[in-house]
């Protein structure tokens, strides 16, 4: 046999190989190794400056984006797509889950370490196939065969670190393997993986497809029900991990995972029973947990939490023994918000929160728990009109008054994305108290004064401010204006120590009682008093014929201050018409034909 001269780094190899179409890149290193005479695939490794290790701890580095294929390019003469297309590429779910782009199985359970093969695909063509990869292939799905990972001359594990395609370490052919045909009923998985992905055998294209929730899935959500089945089914050690089991015995595991969704829902019910123990359901609660995280794998977690509800209502009808429920219903769902059933659908249909079809009632809608708390981490605050009064400690007029002169801004509405009620933007709460504190007192000793002068009563409190601005009609935003201007002094009572909503209640600020006084003075006068008569009968227009021209002037003059400053709030409301509050019109008009009136005597 005539020996290939060793080829250096970047030069082309002697003897370059056409890719087969499903062929793993590690299996076209294994046959180009072959192919060039090398002992093993680390030569063509190194010459490529892929730097893996050792084979014996697996080639899922060589799936990585950030290896460079330069040199490996060059010496095989393949293109940067032929490359990509033998390799596992990978993508990150939603759920932060590293995932083989094609099937979309994790990563962590493709078979980098443990290769597997079929002697009589070896013996058709002597190249190893890509989905060979997968953990749940067990049988080749074209001659019905089992798989071998375990070399029957040395008992020892097949390796990639090995010279030939279709000969082990030892030297035994595999080739020369002669497998008996399993028959359908110990393939039952097979059937299964292969309609996942659409292909279909003979043989089974005159079966019918079992009328279950897993015949519609993919062959990624498959595999990770199969999988997390299997360590819960009697073959093999207790809690062995299946990707750790020779090929037979997984083989066993997952034909008894798939007799378990043959016979879905009782099979699985009778699952349940098996290990209800604490420490056992525990574990497949948590297991099928992290599988609900997939919306469509969600109905396996609500399986098992209907069944839990049913056997503990049967076993203590007056107790609820049933641990705790991550699918909850709408209702449920509102209470641990604080909200309606409407903002409950509401933010369902916007995304918010993940919602899920009852398994034994489809038309009980349940709602995921841990979106909740996963909102409740973020810190969504859903802030209705009347919350966000309460936590300013205001009336919803003022609150309105505020919104009406930009001081909070509307994040939601019917109008705006239709929602329910009015949202208010929680982030503007926090923004109106840090402008109104910009002018007030910053030190300490400001403070101890303002505390020692409200015993004088030359300060007012909040509260105080704003039962003045009552009596006299006037606008809470437009103050609240006059205080951000700097018109009207304001005075700490306490800092601010973090985000919480405590420290948006303007209750931590006092005011000086004469700036109050003059800033009420100034929009209100107070008005003049009718001229005493002597006779009770006397009318309002022999009182008007009494009053000087003067002083009847006047009064016009506060008439007029006080319709503009109302119609001017009047204006500021129009521009929340979705608030559906204003002022009467017809209250305007009569005071507007009163003033004409006036004018013309």
């Amino acid at each position: 046999m005539t020996m290939s001269r060793p080829a250096r780094a970047g030069e082309r190899l002697l003897r370059t190989l056409e890719p087969q179409p499903d062929e793993s890149l590690i299996g076209y290193i294994l046959r180009l190794s072959e192919s060039n005479y090398y002992e093993t695939p680390r030569w063509i490794l190194d010459l490529a400056d892929l730097k893996i290790e050792s084979l014996r701890h697996g080639w899922r580095k060589l799936c990585d984006d950030r290896v460079d294929f330069t040199l490996f390019r060059q010496i095989t003469g393949l293109s940067e797509e032929e490359v990509n297309e033998m390799k596992h590429r990978i993508t990150r779910n939603v759920n932060d889950e590293d995932c083989d782009t094609q099937w979309d199985i994790p990563l962590s359970s493709l078979r980098f370490k443990r290769p597997i093969v079929c002697p009589d695909c070896l013996r058709e063509n002597a190249y190893c196939r890509k989905f060979w990869d997968l953990p749940i292939i067990t049988v080749c799905p074209e001659h019905h065969v089992l798989l071998l990972d375990i070399c029957p001359n040395c008992q020892e594990q097949i390796t990639w670190n090995r010279k030939c395609v279709n000969r082990c370490v030892c030297g035994y052919d595999w080739r020369e393997i002669r497998s008996p045909e399993l028959p359908p009923a110990q393939r039952r998985a097979g059937h299964l993986l292969i309609r996942s992905c659409g292909v279909s055998e003979s043989e089974q294209a005159m079966m019918r497809p079992p009328p279950t929730p897993f015949s519609q899935l993919s062959l990624g959500d498959l595999t990770r029900v199969m999988l997390c089945l299997a360590p819960f089914v009697s073959v093999g050690e207790p809690w062995m991990d299946p990707l750790l089991m020779e090929n037979h015995l997984l083989h066993q595991t997952l034909e008894q995972s798939v007799a378990i969704l043959d016979g879905w829902p009782d099979e699985f019910h009778r699952l349940c029973d098996q290990h209800s123990n604490m420490y056992r359901s525990r574990d497949l609660a948590s297991r099928l947990d992290r599988l609900a995280d997939r919306p469509s794998l969600m109905f396996l977690r609500i399986t098992m939490e209907e069944h839990w509800i049913k056997v503990s209502r049967r076993a203590f009808p007056s107790d609820d023994l049933s641990p705790s429920l991550r699918f909850i219903p709408v209702e449920e769902a509102g209470k641990r918000m604080g909200l309606s059933r409407e903002w409950v659908n509401f933010l369902v249909s916007t995304g918010r929160l993940r919602s899920a079809a009852g398994v034994s009632d489809p038309q009980t809608t349940l709602i995921d728990a841990k979106s909740i708390s996963h909102s409740l981490r973020e810190r969504i605050q859903i802030l209705t009109t009347r919350r966000a009064a309460a936590e300013l400690g205001i009336t919803g007029q003022e609150l309105f008054d505020l919104i009406a002169y930009g001081h909070l801004k509307i994040a939601g509405g019917p109008q705006v994305d239709e929602c329910p009620e009015i949202i208010i933007a929680s982030e503007s709460f926090l923004d109106l108290c840090r402008r109104v504190e910009r002018f007030s007192s910053l030190t300490s000793e400001t403070v101890m004064g303002v505390l020692l002068q409200s015993q004088s009563g030359e300060l007012i409190g909040f509260d105080d401010v704003r039962a003045e601005l009552r009596a006299k009609n006037l606008n809470f935003g437009r103050w609240l204006q006059a205080v951000i201007d700097g018109e009207i002094i304001p005075f700490k009572l306490r800092p601010i120590l973090d985000d919480s909503f405590e420290n948006t209640r303007l209750k931590r600020f006092a005011f000086r009682r004469d700036q109050i006084q003059q800033y009420v003075t100034q929009l209100c006068p107070e008005p003049e008093l009718p001229i005493p008569t002597d006779s009770p009968s006397d009318s309002v227009e022999e009182v008007e014929e009494i009053r000087p021209k003067k002083k009847r002037g006047a009064l016009l003059s506060k008439i007029t201050v006080s319709l503009m400053r109302r119609w001017n709030d009047h204006q500021l409301q129009l521009r929340l018409d979705e608030i559906g509050r204003c002022y009467d019109a017809a209250d305007l008009k009569q005071m507007a034909e009163e003033i004409f009136k006036r004018r013309n005597v």
